[in-house]
C-alpha cells in the first residue's frame, strides 16, 4: 500500500502490467500520457476502483495511462502473487473473471 500525491503516474501504457492496482482512496484519470509530459484524460475513476485489472491479470500492456487526480492510496498486488492466490483460492479466480468481464461490458 502506497500513498501517492496528485499528479503521480499510477499505470503506464509503455510498460507491461506486472501488478494488479486498486485505488483504495482518491481519484484518478485514465487516458494517454505522451512522452512530452502532457496528459490527455478520457475518463475518471474514484476509489475504491481497479485500474486496468485485465492487463495485470493477463500480463499485457495497459491500454491507457492512469494519473492521480488527487492524493491516492494505491494497493498493488504483484501478478505472480495473484496467480498463486488464485491457485489456492479458486473462488477468488472466479470473482476476478466476473470483475474483468464487467469491465468489458461498460
Amino acid at each position: 500500500m502506497r500513498e501517492l500525491p496528485a499528479g503521480s503516474l499510477l499505470v503506464s501504457s509503455r510498460e507491461p502490467a506486472r501488478e494488479l492496482c486498486l485505488i483504495a482512496r482518491g481519484d484518478a484519470a485514465l487516458g494517454s500520457a505522451p512522452a512530452d509530459g502532457s496528459f490527455h484524460p478520457e475518463r475518471s475513476v474514484q476509489g475504491p476502483s481497479w485500474l486496468d485489472a485485465s492487463s495485470a491479470r493477463l500480463g499485457g500492456m495497459p491500454a491507457q495511462d492512469a494519473v492521480a487526480l488527487s492524493d491516492v492510496v494505491l494497493v498493488s498486488v504483484p501478478r505472480s502473487d495473484l496467480q498463486a492466490l488464485m491457485l489456492r483460492h479458486p473462488e477468488l479466480a472466479r470473482r476476478l473473471v466476473v470483475t474483468l468481464a464487467g469491465g468489458c461490458i461498460r
